[in-house]
Protein backbone atom coordinates (compact mmCIF):
# COMPACT_ATOMS: atom_id res chain seq x y z
CA UNK A 1 0.00 0.00 0.00
CA UNK A 2 1.41 3.06 -0.96
CA UNK A 3 0.71 5.90 2.07
CA UNK A 4 0.39 9.59 0.85
CA UNK A 5 0.92 12.87 2.72
CA UNK A 6 -1.62 15.30 1.75
CA UNK A 7 -0.06 18.74 2.16
CA UNK A 8 -2.33 21.41 3.86
CA UNK A 9 -2.73 25.21 3.63
CA UNK A 10 -0.50 26.35 6.33
CA UNK A 11 2.01 24.81 4.77
CA UNK A 12 1.67 26.44 2.04
CA UNK A 13 3.16 29.55 4.02
CA UNK A 14 6.20 28.34 5.93
CA UNK A 15 8.34 30.10 3.53
CA UNK A 16 8.80 34.33 3.97
CA UNK A 17 5.76 35.43 2.28
CA UNK A 18 4.34 36.31 5.53
CA UNK A 19 7.05 38.37 6.48
CA UNK A 20 7.02 40.66 3.36
CA UNK A 21 5.97 43.56 2.43
CA UNK A 22 1.91 43.66 2.01
CA UNK A 23 2.20 45.59 -1.17
CA UNK A 24 4.84 42.78 -2.45
CA UNK A 25 2.33 40.35 -1.59
CA UNK A 26 -0.32 41.57 -3.79
CA UNK A 27 1.97 42.15 -6.39
CA UNK A 28 3.18 38.50 -6.30
CA UNK A 29 -0.65 37.62 -6.30
CA UNK A 30 -2.01 40.18 -9.16
CA UNK A 31 0.78 38.43 -11.30
CA UNK A 32 -0.70 35.14 -10.20
CA UNK A 33 -4.11 35.67 -11.18
CA UNK A 34 -3.33 37.03 -14.14
CA UNK A 35 -1.30 33.62 -14.77
CA UNK A 36 -3.61 31.45 -13.70
CA UNK A 37 -7.48 32.92 -14.82
CA UNK A 38 -6.83 34.99 -17.45
CA UNK A 39 -4.81 32.48 -18.77
CA UNK A 40 -1.91 34.86 -19.46
CA UNK A 41 1.20 33.21 -21.13
CA UNK A 42 4.58 33.21 -18.93
CA UNK A 43 6.52 35.56 -21.04
CA UNK A 44 3.66 38.33 -20.21
CA UNK A 45 3.73 38.00 -16.62
CA UNK A 46 7.16 37.96 -16.31
CA UNK A 47 7.39 40.82 -17.36
CA UNK A 48 4.34 42.50 -15.12
CA UNK A 49 6.54 41.15 -12.33
CA UNK A 50 9.44 43.07 -13.61
CA UNK A 51 7.84 46.30 -14.08
CA UNK A 52 5.80 45.76 -10.51
CA UNK A 53 9.27 45.08 -8.95
CA UNK A 54 10.35 48.69 -10.28
CA UNK A 55 7.54 50.27 -9.05
CA UNK A 56 7.91 48.60 -5.32
CA UNK A 57 11.55 50.07 -5.32
CA UNK A 58 10.49 53.30 -6.00
CA UNK A 59 7.76 52.64 -3.05
CA UNK A 60 9.11 50.61 -0.76
CA UNK A 61 12.71 50.21 -1.16
CA UNK A 62 14.01 52.60 1.63
CA UNK A 63 14.56 50.62 5.05
CA UNK A 64 17.72 47.56 4.65
CA UNK A 65 14.89 45.05 5.31
CA UNK A 66 12.46 46.40 2.30
CA UNK A 67 15.65 46.23 0.08
CA UNK A 68 16.08 42.59 0.71
CA UNK A 69 12.83 41.75 -0.09
CA UNK A 70 13.17 43.32 -3.17
CA UNK A 71 16.38 41.59 -4.08
CA UNK A 72 14.43 38.43 -3.87
CA UNK A 73 11.38 39.62 -5.54
CA UNK A 74 10.09 36.95 -8.07
CA UNK A 75 10.82 37.62 -11.26
CA UNK A 76 9.60 34.39 -13.08
CA UNK A 77 5.86 33.18 -12.77
CA UNK A 78 6.93 29.51 -12.08
CA UNK A 79 8.81 30.75 -8.84
CA UNK A 80 5.33 32.37 -7.97
CA UNK A 81 3.15 29.19 -8.81
CA UNK A 82 6.08 26.87 -6.55
CA UNK A 83 5.72 29.51 -3.59
CA UNK A 84 1.56 28.92 -3.75
CA UNK A 85 2.53 25.55 -4.10
CA UNK A 86 -0.04 25.52 -7.74
CA UNK A 87 2.74 23.65 -9.90
CA UNK A 88 2.35 20.08 -10.37
CA UNK A 89 4.30 17.18 -8.57
CA UNK A 90 6.37 15.77 -12.22
CA UNK A 91 8.73 13.65 -13.21
CA UNK A 92 11.27 13.94 -16.18
CA UNK A 93 11.87 10.70 -17.45
CA UNK A 94 14.52 10.55 -20.19
CA UNK A 95 12.85 9.35 -23.62
CA UNK A 96 15.05 7.60 -26.50
CA UNK A 97 15.13 9.75 -29.16
CA UNK A 98 15.41 6.35 -31.86
CA UNK A 99 13.09 3.68 -29.77
CA UNK A 100 11.09 5.99 -27.51
CA UNK A 101 11.97 3.94 -24.47
CA UNK A 102 11.78 6.05 -21.05
CA UNK A 103 14.04 5.76 -18.03
CA UNK A 104 13.19 7.09 -14.55
CA UNK A 105 15.76 8.58 -12.65
CA UNK A 106 17.36 8.56 -9.99
CA UNK A 107 18.01 10.34 -7.11
CA UNK A 108 21.77 11.80 -6.33
CA UNK A 109 21.52 14.54 -3.45
CA UNK A 110 19.70 17.34 -5.51
CA UNK A 111 21.30 16.35 -8.75
CA UNK A 112 18.97 13.32 -11.45
CA UNK A 113 21.09 10.60 -12.45
CA UNK A 114 20.26 8.93 -15.79
CA UNK A 115 21.10 6.12 -17.79
CA UNK A 116 24.00 7.21 -20.59
CA UNK A 117 22.47 4.72 -23.36
CA UNK A 118 19.26 2.93 -23.95
CA UNK A 119 19.65 -0.63 -23.06
CA UNK A 120 15.85 -1.09 -24.47
CA UNK A 121 15.49 -4.27 -27.05
CA UNK A 122 12.83 -4.90 -29.34
CA UNK A 123 12.72 -8.27 -30.21
CA UNK A 124 14.36 -11.08 -27.55
CA UNK A 125 18.00 -11.94 -28.63
CA UNK A 126 18.30 -8.80 -30.22
CA UNK A 127 21.04 -6.12 -29.54
CA UNK A 128 20.31 -3.56 -27.02
CA UNK A 129 19.22 0.26 -29.03
CA UNK A 130 22.35 1.67 -27.18
CA UNK A 131 21.11 5.67 -28.62
CA UNK A 132 22.45 8.60 -26.46
CA UNK A 133 20.08 9.43 -23.90
CA UNK A 134 21.53 12.66 -21.99
CA UNK A 135 23.48 15.53 -22.90
CA UNK A 136 25.74 18.12 -20.85
CA UNK A 137 23.99 20.94 -19.27
CA UNK A 138 24.82 23.62 -16.29
CA UNK A 139 23.18 23.26 -13.14
CA UNK A 140 23.05 25.53 -10.37
CA UNK A 141 26.87 25.56 -11.43
CA UNK A 142 27.81 22.17 -11.80
CA UNK A 143 27.83 20.09 -14.73
CA UNK A 144 24.74 17.68 -15.30
CA UNK A 145 23.52 15.01 -18.02
CA UNK A 146 20.38 16.37 -18.89
CA UNK A 147 17.83 14.68 -21.11
CA UNK A 148 17.90 14.53 -24.88
CA UNK A 149 14.30 14.10 -25.38
CA UNK A 150 12.39 14.84 -21.67
CA UNK A 151 9.21 13.22 -20.43
CA UNK A 152 7.83 14.99 -17.85
CA UNK A 153 5.12 12.74 -15.83
CA UNK A 154 2.31 14.31 -13.47
CA UNK A 155 2.70 11.73 -10.28
CA UNK A 156 -1.07 10.83 -10.40
CA UNK A 157 -1.38 10.13 -6.14
CA UNK A 158 -0.46 13.80 -5.77
CA UNK A 159 -3.28 14.75 -8.38
CA UNK A 160 -5.84 12.98 -6.35
CA UNK A 161 -4.44 14.29 -3.06
CA UNK A 162 -5.22 18.13 -4.36
CA UNK A 163 -8.51 16.80 -5.51
CA UNK A 164 -9.42 15.09 -2.14
CA UNK A 165 -8.11 18.29 -0.60
CA UNK A 166 -11.24 20.75 -2.05
CA UNK A 167 -14.15 20.85 -0.44
CA UNK A 168 -16.93 19.23 -2.29
CA UNK A 169 -14.79 16.80 -4.11
CA UNK A 170 -15.13 13.74 -2.12
CA UNK A 171 -18.58 13.62 -1.36
CA UNK A 172 -18.89 13.92 -5.11
CA UNK A 173 -16.80 11.33 -5.95
CA UNK A 174 -18.94 9.05 -3.26
CA UNK A 175 -22.33 9.91 -5.34
CA UNK A 176 -20.48 8.59 -8.35
CA UNK A 177 -19.70 5.40 -7.17
CA UNK A 178 -23.44 4.64 -6.04
CA UNK A 179 -25.39 2.60 -8.38
CA UNK A 180 -28.40 3.78 -9.78
CA UNK A 181 -31.38 1.46 -8.12
CA UNK A 182 -33.82 2.38 -10.97
CA UNK A 183 -31.33 0.58 -13.34
CA UNK A 184 -31.72 3.76 -15.33
CA UNK A 185 -28.74 5.38 -17.61
CA UNK A 186 -28.13 8.49 -16.71
CA UNK A 187 -24.46 9.04 -17.47
CA UNK A 188 -21.61 6.36 -18.47
CA UNK A 189 -20.84 5.48 -15.01
CA UNK A 190 -24.31 4.10 -15.02
CA UNK A 191 -23.66 1.47 -17.47
CA UNK A 192 -23.04 -2.65 -17.13
CA UNK A 193 -19.48 -2.06 -18.45
CA UNK A 194 -17.83 -0.40 -15.61
CA UNK A 195 -19.78 -2.21 -13.21
CA UNK A 196 -18.75 -5.36 -14.49
CA UNK A 197 -15.01 -4.91 -13.49
CA UNK A 198 -13.73 -6.64 -10.67
CA UNK A 199 -11.39 -5.43 -7.69
CA UNK A 200 -8.42 -7.56 -6.43
CA UNK A 201 -10.73 -9.32 -4.05
CA UNK A 202 -12.79 -10.37 -7.19
CA UNK A 203 -15.63 -8.54 -6.18
CA UNK A 204 -17.62 -5.69 -8.08
CA UNK A 205 -14.68 -2.89 -8.40
CA UNK A 206 -17.20 0.17 -7.37
CA UNK A 207 -19.11 -1.47 -4.86
CA UNK A 208 -16.24 -0.26 -2.25
CA UNK A 209 -18.20 2.12 -0.17
CA UNK A 210 -19.47 -0.66 2.18
CA UNK A 211 -15.84 -0.78 3.05
CA UNK A 212 -14.92 2.91 3.43
CA UNK A 213 -13.25 2.86 0.28
CA UNK A 214 -13.01 5.55 -2.56
CA UNK A 215 -12.86 3.62 -5.35
CA UNK A 216 -12.42 5.91 -8.43
CA UNK A 217 -13.15 5.42 -11.94
CA UNK A 218 -11.33 7.35 -14.55
CA UNK A 219 -11.27 7.48 -18.58
CA UNK A 220 -8.49 7.62 -20.68
CA UNK A 221 -7.53 9.37 -23.91
CA UNK A 222 -4.66 9.43 -25.99
CA UNK A 223 -4.80 12.04 -29.32
CA UNK A 224 -1.76 13.82 -30.92
CA UNK A 225 -2.01 17.51 -32.39
CA UNK A 226 0.14 19.97 -34.21
CA UNK A 227 1.82 22.35 -31.43
CA UNK A 228 2.85 24.85 -34.59
CA UNK A 229 -1.29 24.69 -35.36
CA UNK A 230 -2.45 23.36 -38.55
CA UNK A 231 -1.44 25.89 -41.07
CA UNK A 232 -0.77 25.21 -45.08
CA UNK A 233 2.92 26.39 -45.46
CA UNK A 234 3.25 26.30 -41.18
CA UNK A 235 5.71 24.06 -39.12
CA UNK A 236 4.90 20.51 -38.66
CA UNK A 237 4.95 18.43 -36.06
CA UNK A 238 3.14 16.06 -33.52
CA UNK A 239 3.33 15.39 -29.96
CA UNK A 240 0.38 13.65 -28.13
CA UNK A 241 -1.00 13.86 -24.94
CA UNK A 242 -1.77 11.32 -22.47
CA UNK A 243 -5.16 12.47 -20.11
CA UNK A 244 -7.26 10.96 -17.97
CA UNK A 245 -10.71 12.31 -16.52
CA UNK A 246 -12.27 11.22 -13.46
CA UNK A 247 -16.40 9.49 -14.18
CA UNK A 248 -16.79 9.55 -10.86
CA UNK A 249 -17.22 13.39 -10.67
CA UNK A 250 -20.72 15.10 -12.32
CA UNK A 251 -20.33 16.40 -16.36
CA UNK A 252 -20.41 19.96 -15.10
CA UNK A 253 -17.05 18.84 -12.79
CA UNK A 254 -15.81 16.35 -14.98
CA UNK A 255 -14.19 18.30 -17.41
CA UNK A 256 -13.18 21.04 -15.95
CA UNK A 257 -8.91 21.75 -16.77
CA UNK A 258 -8.61 21.50 -12.66
CA UNK A 259 -10.24 18.07 -12.61
CA UNK A 260 -8.68 16.54 -15.83
CA UNK A 261 -5.23 14.59 -14.70
CA UNK A 262 -2.48 15.29 -17.48
CA UNK A 263 -0.54 12.24 -17.13
CA UNK A 264 2.14 14.08 -19.54
CA UNK A 265 2.76 15.29 -23.50
CA UNK A 266 4.27 12.54 -25.49
CA UNK A 267 7.21 14.44 -27.55
CA UNK A 268 8.13 15.42 -30.68
CA UNK A 269 8.23 15.78 -33.80
CA UNK A 270 6.82 12.45 -35.00
CA UNK A 271 4.03 10.24 -33.59
CA UNK A 272 5.69 6.97 -31.96
CA UNK A 273 5.23 4.11 -33.78
CA UNK A 274 2.95 0.95 -32.94
CA UNK A 275 5.10 -0.68 -30.86
CA UNK A 276 6.70 2.79 -29.20
CA UNK A 277 3.49 3.85 -27.54
CA UNK A 278 3.69 1.50 -25.00
CA UNK A 279 7.02 2.95 -23.57
CA UNK A 280 5.03 5.82 -22.58
CA UNK A 281 1.92 4.00 -21.39
CA UNK A 282 3.68 2.22 -19.21
CA UNK A 283 4.91 4.65 -16.74
CA UNK A 284 0.72 5.28 -16.31
CA UNK A 285 0.30 1.31 -16.14
CA UNK A 286 3.32 1.34 -13.40
CA UNK A 287 1.24 4.29 -11.13
CA UNK A 288 -2.09 2.79 -11.46
CA UNK A 289 -1.29 -0.89 -11.14
CA UNK A 290 -0.61 -0.49 -7.16
CA UNK A 291 -3.32 1.92 -6.91
CA UNK A 292 -5.90 -1.30 -7.93
CA UNK A 293 -3.93 -4.21 -6.12
CA UNK A 294 -3.10 -2.43 -3.11
CA UNK A 295 -4.61 1.12 -3.11
CA UNK A 296 -3.37 4.75 -1.65
CA UNK A 297 -3.84 5.53 1.83
CA UNK A 298 -4.21 9.40 2.17
CA UNK A 299 -3.21 10.44 5.60
CA UNK A 300 -5.88 13.36 5.43
CA UNK A 301 -8.62 14.23 3.27
CA UNK A 302 -11.15 17.26 3.46
CA UNK A 303 -13.82 15.13 4.18
CA UNK A 304 -11.91 12.28 6.78
CA UNK A 305 -9.32 14.03 8.86
CA UNK A 306 -7.82 10.83 9.40
CA UNK A 307 -6.99 9.03 6.59
CA UNK A 308 -8.76 7.04 3.50
CA UNK A 309 -7.90 4.38 1.49
CA UNK A 310 -8.51 5.01 -2.37
CA UNK A 311 -8.53 2.47 -5.87
CA UNK A 312 -8.38 3.21 -9.05
CA UNK A 313 -8.72 1.92 -12.66
CA UNK A 314 -8.91 2.51 -16.29
CA UNK A 315 -12.59 2.21 -16.75
CA UNK A 316 -12.84 3.17 -20.27
CA UNK A 317 -10.88 4.61 -23.20
CA UNK A 318 -12.25 7.71 -25.31
CA UNK A 319 -10.43 8.14 -28.78
CA UNK A 320 -10.77 9.06 -32.25
CA UNK A 321 -10.61 5.60 -34.14
CA UNK A 322 -7.18 5.92 -35.45
CA UNK A 323 -5.73 6.94 -32.21
CA UNK A 324 -7.83 4.12 -30.42
CA UNK A 325 -6.44 1.19 -33.03
CA UNK A 326 -2.89 2.75 -32.63
CA UNK A 327 -2.97 2.86 -28.58
CA UNK A 328 -4.90 -0.33 -27.55
CA UNK A 329 -3.13 -3.13 -30.00
CA UNK A 330 -5.80 -3.58 -32.92
CA UNK A 331 -5.31 -3.16 -36.63
CA UNK A 332 -6.69 -0.58 -38.53
CA UNK A 333 -10.04 -0.15 -39.84
CA UNK A 334 -9.07 -0.64 -43.18
CA UNK A 335 -7.53 -4.20 -42.11
CA UNK A 336 -8.69 -7.89 -43.22
CA UNK A 337 -10.13 -7.69 -39.66
CA UNK A 338 -11.34 -4.39 -39.06
CA UNK A 339 -13.45 -4.25 -36.05
CA UNK A 340 -12.41 -4.61 -32.06
CA UNK A 341 -15.30 -6.67 -31.14
CA UNK A 342 -15.71 -9.24 -33.12
CA UNK A 343 -14.09 -11.53 -35.94
CA UNK A 344 -15.60 -10.21 -39.11
CA UNK A 345 -13.61 -10.10 -41.82
CA UNK A 346 -13.41 -7.23 -44.71
CA UNK A 347 -14.92 -9.56 -47.09
CA UNK A 348 -18.15 -9.49 -44.64
CA UNK A 349 -18.54 -5.73 -44.19
CA UNK A 350 -22.03 -6.42 -45.03
CA UNK A 351 -23.12 -8.66 -42.86
CA UNK A 352 -25.37 -6.68 -40.68
CA UNK A 353 -27.23 -9.22 -39.28
CA UNK A 354 -25.28 -8.64 -35.36
CA UNK A 355 -26.63 -11.46 -33.63
CA UNK A 356 -24.52 -13.23 -36.01
CA UNK A 357 -21.25 -11.66 -35.53
CA UNK A 358 -18.85 -14.04 -33.91
CA UNK A 359 -17.50 -11.86 -31.01
CA UNK A 360 -14.17 -11.36 -29.65
CA UNK A 361 -13.47 -12.31 -26.01
CA UNK A 362 -10.34 -11.45 -24.03
CA UNK A 363 -8.89 -14.54 -23.36
CA UNK A 364 -8.73 -15.02 -27.00
CA UNK A 365 -7.38 -11.16 -28.02
CA UNK A 366 -4.63 -12.08 -24.97
CA UNK A 367 -3.65 -15.49 -26.55
CA UNK A 368 -2.84 -13.44 -30.03
CA UNK A 369 -1.07 -10.05 -28.31
CA UNK A 370 1.25 -12.71 -26.44
CA UNK A 371 1.67 -14.26 -29.70
CA UNK A 372 2.87 -11.13 -31.19
CA UNK A 373 4.83 -9.90 -28.10
CA UNK A 374 6.87 -13.09 -28.28
CA UNK A 375 7.91 -12.96 -31.49
CA UNK A 376 11.50 -13.18 -32.38
CA UNK A 377 11.57 -10.64 -35.43
CA UNK A 378 9.98 -8.28 -37.40
CA UNK A 379 8.55 -10.21 -40.20
CA UNK A 380 6.75 -13.20 -37.72
CA UNK A 381 5.28 -10.23 -35.83
CA UNK A 382 3.80 -8.95 -39.36
CA UNK A 383 2.72 -12.11 -40.21
CA UNK A 384 1.05 -12.68 -36.49
CA UNK A 385 -0.56 -9.06 -36.80
CA UNK A 386 -1.92 -10.16 -40.40
CA UNK A 387 -3.49 -12.93 -39.16
CA UNK A 388 -4.60 -11.66 -36.03
CA UNK A 389 -5.38 -7.56 -36.30
CA UNK A 390 -3.61 -8.22 -32.59
CA UNK A 391 -0.72 -6.74 -31.40
CA UNK A 392 0.34 -6.28 -27.49
CA UNK A 393 -0.46 -3.07 -25.77
CA UNK A 394 1.60 -2.62 -22.05
CA UNK A 395 -2.51 -2.11 -20.65
CA UNK A 396 -2.96 -5.75 -20.76
CA UNK A 397 -0.81 -5.84 -18.07
CA UNK A 398 -3.64 -4.50 -16.14
CA UNK A 399 -5.68 -7.73 -15.01
CA UNK A 400 -9.11 -5.65 -15.16
CA UNK A 401 -8.37 -4.41 -18.50
CA UNK A 402 -10.87 -5.70 -21.44
CA UNK A 403 -9.89 -4.04 -24.74
CA UNK A 404 -13.07 -5.81 -26.54
CA UNK A 405 -15.44 -4.05 -24.07
CA UNK A 406 -13.62 -0.97 -22.83
CA UNK A 407 -13.21 0.81 -26.34
CA UNK A 408 -15.75 3.49 -26.09
CA UNK A 409 -17.27 5.23 -29.10
CA UNK A 410 -15.77 8.89 -29.87
CA UNK A 411 -19.00 11.12 -29.55
CA UNK A 412 -16.79 14.14 -30.80
CA UNK A 413 -15.94 12.59 -34.90
CA UNK A 414 -18.50 10.59 -35.06
CA UNK A 415 -21.60 12.80 -33.62
CA UNK A 416 -20.70 16.45 -33.55
CA UNK A 417 -18.26 16.10 -36.78
CA UNK A 418 -20.99 14.62 -38.92
CA UNK A 419 -19.07 11.34 -39.72
CA UNK A 420 -21.98 8.85 -38.72
CA UNK A 421 -24.32 10.97 -40.93
CA UNK A 422 -21.56 11.13 -43.59
CA UNK A 423 -21.37 7.02 -43.51
CA UNK A 424 -25.11 6.59 -43.93
CA UNK A 425 -25.87 8.84 -46.31
CA UNK A 426 -22.61 8.79 -48.50
CA UNK A 427 -21.30 5.00 -48.03
CA UNK A 428 -24.64 3.41 -47.48
CA UNK A 429 -26.63 5.94 -49.38
CA UNK A 430 -29.30 6.06 -47.62
CA UNK A 431 -30.04 9.43 -49.37
CA UNK A 432 -31.81 8.34 -52.42
CA UNK A 433 -30.96 10.17 -55.53
CA UNK A 434 -33.33 11.68 -57.66
CA UNK A 435 -34.97 10.78 -60.81
CA UNK A 436 -32.85 13.67 -63.13
CA UNK A 437 -29.47 12.55 -60.67
CA UNK A 438 -29.77 8.72 -62.02
CA UNK A 439 -26.62 7.10 -63.68
CA UNK A 440 -27.28 7.50 -67.58
CA UNK A 441 -25.31 5.65 -70.32
CA UNK A 442 -24.16 8.81 -72.18
CA UNK A 443 -21.99 6.75 -74.29
CA UNK A 444 -18.73 7.80 -73.16
CA UNK A 445 -17.82 4.30 -71.66
CA UNK A 446 -17.23 1.30 -73.76
CA UNK A 447 -16.73 -2.12 -73.25
CA UNK A 448 -13.12 -2.27 -72.94
CA UNK A 449 -12.71 -0.05 -70.46
CA UNK A 450 -15.25 -1.59 -68.30
CA UNK A 451 -13.93 -5.09 -68.86
CA UNK A 452 -10.25 -3.46 -67.45
CA UNK A 453 -12.30 -1.89 -64.54
CA UNK A 454 -14.31 -4.60 -63.80
CA UNK A 455 -10.75 -6.65 -63.52
CA UNK A 456 -9.11 -3.86 -61.45
CA UNK A 457 -12.19 -4.22 -58.91
CA UNK A 458 -11.45 -8.10 -58.50
CA UNK A 459 -7.67 -7.87 -57.88
CA UNK A 460 -7.77 -6.16 -54.25
CA UNK A 461 -7.80 -2.61 -55.91
CA UNK A 462 -6.27 0.40 -53.39
CA UNK A 463 -7.69 3.87 -53.85
CA UNK A 464 -4.95 4.72 -56.02
CA UNK A 465 -5.52 2.03 -58.72
CA UNK A 466 -9.21 2.93 -58.76
CA UNK A 467 -8.30 7.04 -59.17
CA UNK A 468 -6.93 6.32 -62.52
CA UNK A 469 -10.89 5.30 -64.08
CA UNK A 470 -12.95 8.24 -65.40
CA UNK A 471 -15.89 9.24 -63.05
CA UNK A 472 -18.80 7.55 -65.85
CA UNK A 473 -16.57 4.28 -65.29
CA UNK A 474 -16.78 4.38 -61.62
CA UNK A 475 -20.65 5.22 -61.77
CA UNK A 476 -21.39 2.10 -64.39
CA UNK A 477 -19.50 0.17 -61.60
CA UNK A 478 -21.26 1.03 -58.87
CA UNK A 479 -24.69 0.56 -60.52
CA UNK A 480 -23.55 -2.80 -61.50
CA UNK A 481 -22.46 -3.67 -57.67
CA UNK A 482 -26.14 -2.29 -56.85
CA UNK A 483 -24.28 0.86 -54.83
CA UNK A 484 -26.53 4.23 -54.36
CA UNK A 485 -24.32 6.99 -53.80
CA UNK A 486 -25.37 10.27 -52.59
CA UNK A 487 -25.29 13.17 -54.83
CA UNK A 488 -23.26 16.49 -53.98
CA UNK A 489 -24.72 19.73 -55.32
CA UNK A 490 -25.73 18.15 -59.11
CA UNK A 491 -22.60 15.90 -59.57
CA UNK A 492 -21.19 12.68 -57.85
CA UNK A 493 -17.65 13.10 -56.28
CA UNK A 494 -14.71 10.74 -57.90
CA UNK A 495 -14.14 9.67 -53.75
CA UNK A 496 -17.23 8.88 -52.86
CA UNK A 497 -17.85 6.38 -55.64
CA UNK A 498 -14.04 4.93 -55.08
CA UNK A 499 -14.92 4.58 -51.17
CA UNK A 500 -18.43 3.20 -51.61
CA UNK A 501 -16.32 0.23 -53.94
CA UNK A 502 -13.55 -0.27 -51.77
CA UNK A 503 -16.21 -0.91 -49.09
CA UNK A 504 -18.53 -3.26 -50.79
Amino acid sequence: MVTYSNKNADQYFKNDLHRVHPLSLVAVFMVLLLNVFGRVTRPWCNAVLSLLKIILSYVCGETEREKKILDHFPTDVRSVRKIFDLEASTTVYACCPVCSAVYKPTRKKKILVYPRRCTDRRYCGHRPCGAALTQSQVQDGESVRAPTRPFAVQDFDAFVARLLSQPGMEEAMDRGTMLNERAEMWDIKDGSGIWDIKGPDGQPFMDGLRRGELRLAWSLSVDWFNPYLNKASGKSASVGSIAMALLNLPPSLRYKPECLYLMGVIPGPKEPSLDEIDHFLSVLVDMLLPSWKQGTWFKQTHHNRNGRLSRSVIAVAVNDLPAARKVYGFASHSANIFCAMCKLTKSEIRNLDHLNWPRSSRDEYIKAAEAWRDAPSKSKRKRLYKENGIRWSILLRLPYWDPTKCIVVDCMHNLFLGLVQFHFRQVIGIDHASEGDKIQDDGSVNENDMAKARAALLSKPTHKTLRQLTIPVLQCLCAENRLNIAVQGNQQRKTDLISALLVR
